[in-house]
């Protein structure tokens, strides 16, 4: 069986959640997949780079290629693989599409997020990268063979609004790496309370989070994280509060942070799966996150009281006082989700990786 990744790759320790988990996806199963390999794409810009982007060839290590688009249609039909499988909506890949009829190749879609579609005020990314983006992720959605999902819930909705069928498309969650930190993350309440996302995109509700922490009218220190350097903030900040705004982190460093709080909020308008949440939950950090936020399905029932309406800053106030007031059923229920953590590890969604394959080369075969 061979299989091609195909999509944006950063050599960097501080990685969007996509990137991150494409990275970790590959790894696991590169020692299970005879043929794999993976191949990234010029990204540089100017006339200078044209060439790169069109002829360019790299050898990044580690079985990943960098690859101009002639070069990687070059590659394609030399290689022949059985999918081709588009880990992130980074790169344009209408030429695949192109090719697919004449070379048998499956394409399999690998969907991180719906939030364009569902939420209306979807602000990153921006300007013609925005146009580009949904250009891609609608091609991606439309004419891929399968389709992977993260939630039964972006299932349901591409079903029905985006006519994607759900014979073609599949449901399979992120997974985690083991997780380990030095020091005991339940020891001592500190009254500080962690963000996780950009401030400045609307959809991860920082706002919300604002609103409720005036409402509690309490001391609190709210510590923010992300991925890349954050706008400036603004909204006015509750009287209150004292604002800690991190510059972007490795995954280890962020983790060792954020087990000196004693709790995350994610106040999202839509997040299709929420990777922030299950990381908190590894290293047993209690979270409150709004009842948009797609890893709920995939969690223990009672995780529902740890949730609320998206829109209602006093529900999340609501949430927020009862923790501090009695924190011993949150903590019970990340306790339960802690001791199911197998269940996300990337031994076991590698193996649902293989069995799509599998039962995908199956289908081929008998077509």
């Amino acid at each position: 069986m061979k299989v091609v990744f195909i999509g944006g790759y950063e050599d960097s320790e501080i990685l969007a959640a996509p990137l991150r988990v494409a990275e970790e996806l590959y790894h696991s199963l590169r020692p299970k997949v005879k043929y794999l390999t993976r191949i990234a794409c010029f990204k540089r810009s100017g006339k200078k780079n044209i060439r790169l982007k069109l002829f360019g060839r790299e050898n990044l290590g580690g079985g990943v290629l960098r690859l101009g688009v002639f070069s990687q249609i070059k590659y394609i039909l030399k290689e022949k693989p059985d999918f081709i499988h588009l880990i992130n909506d980074e790169s344009f890949y209408l030429f695949l599409f192109l090719l697919k009829p004449f070379c048998g190749f499956r394409i399999i879609y690998h969907c991180h997020s719906l939030n364009q579609y569902v939420y209306k005020y979807f602000s990153s990314p921006k300007g013609k990268e925005k146009i580009r983006f949904r250009i891609i992720n609608f091609m991606n959605l439309r004419y891929s063979d399968k389709v992977i999902f993260l939630t039964q819930r972006d299932r349901r909705f591409a079903s029905l609004y985006l006519r994607r069928g759900k014979e073609r498309s599949v449901v399979i969650p992120n997974g985690i790496r083991s997780i380990q930190i030095s020091g005991n993350p339940n020891d001592v309440i500190r009254k500080r309370i962690a963000f996780t996302g950009q401030i400045d995109r609307s959809e991860k509700g920082f706002a919300y989070l604002l609103n409720a922490l005036s409402i509690l009218n309490t001391g609190f220190e709210l510590v923010v994280f992300g991925y890349k350097k954050q706008q400036s903030i603004k909204q006015k900040m509750p009287e209150k509060v004292n604002l800690r705004v991190f510059e972007p982190k490795s995954q280890a460093e962020y983790l060792q942070e954020l087990s000196k709080s004693d709790l995350l909020v994610v106040p999202s308008m839509y997040d299709s799966f929420s990777l922030s949440l299950l990381e908190a939950s590894m290293i047993k950090i209690p979270f409150i996150a709004s009842s948009r936020a797609g890893i709920t399905e995939h969690l223990p029932p009672d995780v529902k009281k740890l949730t609320y309406y998206y829109k209602s800053p006093e529900k999340l106030a609501s949430l927020i006082k009862e923790y501090y007031r009695e924190p011993g059923e949150f903590v019970s229920i990340i306790e339960k989700i802690y001791l199911n953590r197998n269940f996300f590890s990337w031994e076991i969604i590698s193996e649902k990786y293989l069995s799509l394959y599998s039962n995908f080369a199956g289908t081929k075969n008998k077509s």
